[in-house]
């Protein structure tokens, strides 16, 4: 059996990155849903943080565009599976830290599939977004141990704060880095599928750091 030819190698990379990208489309949905529902339930600062995290799935799924263009393919505009609407508040955060769990898992395969094709530059993206993942998953599964440990005596003390994320700098959220406005401006294109962060810097470190609630 001969090698594997160059083209071959490359397109199972771009199979890879195009089906991380509508992983990433898809919890860009799922978190905004969400996002609104809490919202819609006065959980201002629980609302405001999964938007933030939608905001960084947004530029995940850019990365993977930009790679699969930079490979000669087409960036995928759809995105998997379906969103899951109507959460309680008691069910968001351990969902989303399950969905955050699986996403770790299924990029460290594409990783190796990034590796064993000899692309180091995939593999680095898959790396440094598997880290800002563990943040997220890190996030959820907290919120979600606070929520079972104490119940409606820490959903007291979130119901009622504010939800916007421009603009603002307060106790318990974090400094908004100048492109956020921006990202957060392109959300109703990702319904579309097509992310368009004008601020786009390839890349770029996780700024997110969560706090203990």
């Amino acid at each position: 059996m001969g090698k594997i030819s160059k083209e071959k190698r490359t397109q199972k990379v771009i199979d890879v990155l195009n089906k991380a990208r509508a992983m990433e489309l898809q919890a860009i949905h799922q978190y905004m849903n969400q996002h609104y529902n809490l919202d819609d339930l006065d959980y201002g600062e629980l609302a405001a943080k999964i938007k933030l995290i939608a905001i960084d799935e947004m530029r995940h799924a850019e990365m993977f565009a930009e790679r699969v263009k930079e490979l000669g393919g087409e960036p995928v505009t759809g995105h998997e599976g379906t969103v899951k609407r109507g959460q309680a508040v008691e069910g968001v955060f351990p969902f989303d830290a399950n969905l955050e769990d699986h996403t770790i898992e299924v990029y460290n395969q594409f990783l190796l599939v990034c590796r064993e094709n000899g692309d180091s530059i995939s593999m680095k993206i898959f790396e440094e977004i598997i880290d800002e993942e563990q943040l997220h998953y890190n996030y959820f599964d907290n919120v979600d141990n606070h929520i079972k440990k104490l119940g409606d005596t820490y959903l007291a003390k979130i119901a009622g704060t504010p939800s916007s994320t421009a603009r603002r700098r307060s106790r318990r959220s974090w400094r908004d880095p100048p492109w956020v406005c921006v990202a957060a401006r392109s959300l109703c294109s990702a319904a579309a599928g097509i992310i368009t962060v004008s601020c786009w810097r390839p890349r770029l470190a996780c700024w997110m750091r969560f706090r203990r609630p």
